[in-house]
């Protein structure tokens, strides 16, 4: 985990989301294996694999729209996330999947409408279902992958809204050419 500063001044934050989102599933799924995703899910061919039930979280990125302020500081965010789902029937690979399906309903069950309260106390905008999709899950057959949104404001300290400049030694260290690089920086 890096050591920068957050500089995120209030309520959106996508790692706090994520990792809020995944507790939020791991208090409410007991029996459940809900992780967020990792190397450890894929085969050495990059295929996924899942041992059920269980759940992966992960963000996958999000949008934002400049609020009305001058200098930029402030955004409306959306936050997404998948969050996907494998549970197994071995009647057949119509069940198998239907128990996959099953776990997905579950998780929107959870999430759909939820504040996500961070530890900051500032508590999420209500968590918005937008997509269902079939993932092929290996030696397992069929996961489903949830998409949820996690809308929010992000509000930055603008430590440079006043302008960024060079230090003199970095200025110093630019003006340097090297022999025949006349004019190039």
């Amino acid at each position: 985990m890096s050591t920068l500063p957050m500089n995120l001044q209030s309520s959106f934050a996508s790692v706090v989301a994520w990792q809020t989102l995944m507790q939020l599933l791991t208090d409410q799924m007991p029996g459940v294996d809900v992780q967020a995703i990792s190397n450890s899910d894929f085969n050495a061919e990059g295929d996924l694999i899942m041992m059920p039930p269980s759940v992966r979280v992960y963000y996958d990125g999000d949008t934002a729209s400049a609020l009305g302020d001058a200098q930029r500081l402030a955004y409306n965010t959306v936050g997404r996330y998948m969050v996907t789902c494998a549970d197994q029937d071995l009647k057949s690979t119509a069940d198998q999947a239907m128990a996959s399906a099953a776990l997905a309903d579950c998780v929107k069950g959870l999430l759909c409408g939820a504040r996500l309260g961070y530890p900051d106390g500032e508590v999420s905008e209500p968590v918005q279902w937008v997509s269902t999709v079939p993932v092929p899950v290996t030696g397992l057959g069929i996961a489903y992958a949830v998409g949820f949104e996690v809308p929010g404001i992000a509000q930055f300290p603008g430590t440079n809204a006043a302008g960024f400049t060079m230090s003199s030694a970095e200025q110093a260290a630019q003006a340097i050419q090297e022999p025949g690089q006349e004019g190039a920086i």
